[in-house]
């Protein structure tokens, strides 16, 4: 019988990404599609993404077999996946037995601890926080989604900075470069033209937070409005790490942070480390060595324990260290 491969997914609003690992935790390789939130996407687009995203991966990587466990990172959920979202998730396009399903966020902590206590923040289309306790509870902070603004990420940040572009265009609100930016990048004529866009576009939100990336620009070069929108939104990151130790009675020493807003904005991460330095100074922050897919990989191990398997993690670490 030949030795499974695991395929981890790290399942964004926007964007996915799969990688293959053999049973020796060697990486086989990665491919990217679209975003499988299926809140956001629906159930069924948010299967068939997937779907078509793994099996490019099994093109890319000469697998012709279905002799693989997947193991799902899922930005709909908050913990873990029950048997009936599983099954509703896997439909015909997945085996239900070979098939796991976490929040993308407890795949992030299997990646950073493996188990052991540890407080995790998303940052990306959206924001989710959350932490594992010595008893392995997962607690919840954010990840409210985008109806509710899910404030912290760039969704948030976007819809502020397109909100307060319109303001200023209309005079309604303080000047701010954000307006040119606006029409520049959505390549508008017109600032009212956006409106039939957005109610034609299907994944809104990562159209909406995609914008997060002139304002954090505007903000670099001085401007007043996007500062105010961007200094916000890091506080309610800082307010749910603070919450998160304080609610694993502060054993956590490392706080891992993933998604676009902190691993392609340096400044960021760097406001957002020495924000919370102010009030935890011994607490670690960073960006995990290990991707939020290969945490899943993790995670599907952890569950089956086949012999072995903490060589295989082991492993698995080597490679990203």
């Amino acid at each position: 019988m030949l030795e499974p491969i695991y395929i981890g997914a790290d399942g964004g609003g926007s964007r996915t990404t799969v990688t293959a690992v053999d049973a020796k935790g060697n990486v086989l390789g990665s491919h990217t599609g679209g975003g499988i939130n299926f809140y956001s996407e629906g159930m069924e687009r948010a299967r068939a993404t997937l779907k078509e995203t793994v099996d490019g991966l099994k093109r890319k990587i000469n697998l012709s077999s279905d002799n693989f466990y997947l193991s799902i990172g899922m930005s709909a959920l908050d913990d873990y996946a029950t048997e009936e979202q599983l099954r509703s998730f896997c439909g015909d396009s997945f085996n239900l037995q070979t098939t796991f399903m976490c929040s993308d966020i407890v795949a992030g902590l299997y990646g950073l601890s493996l188990g052991d206590p540890g407080v995790m923040l998303i940052s990306g289309t959206g924001m989710i926080a959350a932490a594992l306790d010595q008893n392995k509870k997962v607690l919840i902070s954010g990840g409210l989604g985008y109806l509710l603004n899910d404030e912290g990420g760039c969704y948030s940040i976007g819809h502020a900075g397109i909100l307060s572009a319109i303001r200023a265009l209309e005079k309604v609100g303080p000047s701010t470069i954000l307006s040119e930016k606006l029409l520049s990048f959505y390549h508008l004529h017109y600032y009212r033209d956006l409106i039939p866009i957005l109610y034609e576009k299907e994944n809104i939100n990562g159209f909406i937070a995609s914008f997060a990336v002139p304002v954090l620009e505007a903000r670099r070069q001085g401007d007043a409005e996007a500062n105010r929108i961007v200094d916000e939104n890091v506080a309610i990151l800082v307010a749910h790490a603070n919450h998160l130790l304080a609610e694993t009675h502060f054993e956590a020493s490392d706080i891992g942070v993933y998604g676009g807003l902190f691993e392609k904005n340096p400044d960021i991460l760097e406001q957002f480390q020495n924000e919370v330095a102010k009030t935890h100074p011994n607490v670690h922050v960073q960006i995990p060595s290990i991707p939020p897919q290969i945490g899943a990989v993790l995670y599907a191990l952890n569950q089956l324990q086949p012999p072995s398997w903490k060589e295989t993690a082991l492993n698995l670490k080597k490679q990203y260290q």
